[in-house]
């Protein structure tokens, strides 16, 4: 009977252990549900920044080829205007004194000199036009706030991914002691089973062994 007792208190200290492990499982798995949630969204963050962060540097690289294309072009374009201005003044008097249309030659050299002047500057318009869809100093800024952002992002999505190793580790374990204790409770069922089985069997075998014995002092 002691025996009986003994496990029956057994058994309710392990049914209460489990419902608290129970319900440590049940915050465990929530927080690692939301936990999960959040890397999630952070990874998401992370990839749309990145992928922000790629495209202003394309921006910043085509920006950077367009203006030293610009200003190499611009340093070719000047030799050109003068070495050209510089051949037409030399060749245009010497020709109109060789020519019976001197003046007339003399003038078409000075209207080609003065032409390259509004066709540099429309040269001028078009490349600047592609500049000026670019603000360099708008994109340099963008870049490293985006950097910024991202290092922040990426520093707390390693210690939430760190917390998380550890929540499976703990969940781990409370649902391997979780299953202990629920096995442990099994092997105490068994056990009151076999001592209520025992004692049953002992009283439907005590009325039979005292009738025989009434029957032998009868005799």
């Amino acid at each position: 009977m002691n025996e009986l007792i003994a496990l029956l208190r057994q058994e309710q200290d392990i049914k209460e252990m489990i419902e608290q492990e129970k319900i440590k499982q049940e915050r465990l798995e929530k927080t690692y549900h939301e936990q999960n949630i959040s890397i999630y969204k952070n990874n998401s963050f992370i990839q749309d920044k990145t992928h922000k962060r790629e495209q202003l540097y394309q921006q910043q690289t085509l920006y950077q080829n367009t203006y030293h294309k610009f200003t190499s072009k611009q340093q070719q374009y000047y030799k050109f205007i003068i070495l050209l201005d510089l051949i037409l003044f030399i060749i245009a008097p010497i020709v109109a004194t060789i020519t019976q249309f001197g003046m007339t030659v003399y003038i078409v050299f000075a209207l080609i000199a003065l032409l390259q002047i509004p066709s540099y500057y429309l040269y001028l318009y078009k490349e600047n036009k592609i500049l000026n869809q670019y603000n360099n100093q708008e994109i340099t800024s963008n870049i490293k706030e985006i950097s910024k952002e991202l290092d922040t992002i990426e520093q707390k999505q390693k210690t939430m991914e760190t917390e998380q190793e550890s929540f499976q580790h703990v969940l781990t374990q409370s649902k391997k002691r979780l299953s202990q204790l629920n096995d442990a409770l099994k092997r105490i069922e068994e056990q009151k089973n076999n001592i209520i089985f025992s004692v049953e069997y002992e009283e439907t075998i005590l009325p039979e062994e005292k009738t025989y014995q009434k029957k032998i002092s009868e005799f």
